[in-house]
């Protein structure tokens, strides 16, 4: 508690010009002899806390401290502002904390240059679960989920969870997966019933990390894409690499894996695409438009 109100006393001073010892006793519930003991401790740490007897005294901090009290640049206390002001997108009670006492210890406002907001517009279900996961990998907590994979395919998973990860559009969890006896990625939004269990796993996963993060170690597919000038506002928000055409439709090459995946990509755009290449790839997707026509004619 000591060392705590010290801080705390600290940081009272970095706001305020002066305080009286009264109020600072009335603050911690302790006596003014208290304060003056905690100002002498301060004192001996190295930090100028000066005192002024008379009307418009009080205990005050040396103008350079305030000055020196950082060792950022002006430039370096924006970005780690900026850089917190993100992170409280995902947990808003702690870092909203920690945003005002850094605002007013480097004496910046808070910018509102930049807003990073990580929900989807449909309110994604992974979205909710986030925090649950976070708790759970700081107190190396195992959970459990019904999942269900890139086939549609449901299983009941146990994993002990190491790292969320944001990739492109969505949250991923990297965790080791008692069921398959290695490390997996899950998607967020393809989780149901997630929960913690009273069961702590004591391995350290750090070594198992990997360098680059990538869902599976499957063959990617070199695919050559035709789009219709139609699919313009979402080809482009999607892809840098865009070849127009004269007639407004554009063409890209892409590197995608997961061959289920693709053809619910491509079926996505529906008449808007067509594919050029590979022929396996035109083939599977004209074999499932082939049976959903059947099944709509059945």
């Amino acid at each position: 508690m000591h060392i705590s109100r010290l801080f705390e006393i600290v940081y009272i001073l970095l706001n305020k010009k002066n305080v009286t010892a009264v109020e600072l006793s009335e603050h911690f519930e302790v006596s003014t002899r208290t304060i003056y003991r905690d100002i002498d401790t301060l004192n001996m740490a190295g930090i100028p806390v000066y005192t002024m007897q008379g009307k418009g005294g009080g205990i005050g901090l040396l103008d350079n401290f305030i000055l020196n009290k950082a060792y950022f640049s002006k430039e370096e206390q924006s970005e780690i502002l900026t850089a917190i002001e993100c992170i409280r997108r995902l947990d808003n009670s702690a870092s909203k904390q920690i945003m005002d006492k850094l605002s007013h210890f480097f004496q910046q406002e808070q910018s509102t240059w930049i807003e990073v907001d990580f929900n989807s517009w449909s309110n994604q279900q992974g979205n909710n679960f986030f925090n649950q996961l976070k708790e759970a990998i700081l107190s190396k907590k195992m959970m459990t989920f019904t999942y269900y994979n890139n086939n549609g395919e449901k299983s009941h998973r146990t994993v002990e969870p190491i790292r969320l990860i944001f990739k492109y559009q969505d949250w991923y969890l990297y965790a080791y997966c008692h069921m398959r006896e290695d490390y997996r990625y899950f998607k967020l939004n393809r989780m149901e019933d997630l929960v913690s269990t009273k069961k702590h796993f004591e391995t350290d996963h750090q070594d198992a990390l990997p360098q680059e993060h990538q869902q599976t170690n499957t063959e990617k597919i070199h695919l050559t894409l035709k789009f219709e000038q139609e699919a313009a506002f979402r080809v482009r928000d999607e892809y840098s690499n865009v070849q127009p055409l004269e007639d407004g439709s554009m063409i890209i090459e892409v590197d995608l894996e997961d061959k289920q995946w693709v053809y619910s990509y491509l079926l996505s755009f529906g008449s808007q695409v067509t594919v050029l290449a590979p022929l396996e790839i035109k083939e599977g997707l004209l074999k499932i438009i082939e049976d959903i026509q059947h099944k709509y004619d059945s």
